[in-house]
């Protein structure tokens, strides 16, 4: 199982945090596979949502020879791409990837919604960058 969401979710719980895993699996074994894995890592799966029509996401990570991997996704008309802002509305704290928003329109505008997102967004000074504005 991989994925930054549950990674982070895994990791909190782990440093005796709390965290809880919203999105959208499948109604298929990989769906359930997930679940059970934050459950047993101590992560509250109550925002789980199950997609009857929809599989969940996989990615294949095949290591051809040492020095050449192969990375398939498959991601089209997933159940993650169902997520919606009404799963996120009452986040106080929201993680996600650059990969998840871009999933479709519906859970572009979950990341937007919530109630962590930022309400206003001010440049910053980032030192690193030859003391350019950054976004």
């Amino acid at each position: 199982m991989a994925g930054a969401e549950s990674t982070v979710a895994i990791g909190a719980c782990r440093l005796g945090g709390a965290a809880r895993w919203v999105g959208v699996v499948g109604d298929d074994e990989l769906g359930r596979l997930i679940a059970m894995r934050l459950r047993a890592e101590g992560v509250l799966t109550g925002g789980i949502a199950v997609a009857a029509d929809a599989p969940t996401s996989l990615i294949l990570k095949e290591r051809r020879t040492a020095a050449t991997t192969r990375v398939s996704f498959y991601r089209r008309h997933c159940a993650g791409a169902l997520l919606s802002p009404e799963h996120v509305r009452d986040a106080a704290v929201l993680h996600v990837t650059g990969i998840t928003p871009a999933l479709s329109p519906a859970s572009g505008r979950a990341r937007s919604s919530s109630s962590s997102a930022p309400k206003e967004r001010s440049p910053s000074r980032n030192p690193g960058r030859g003391g350019r504005r950054g976004r």
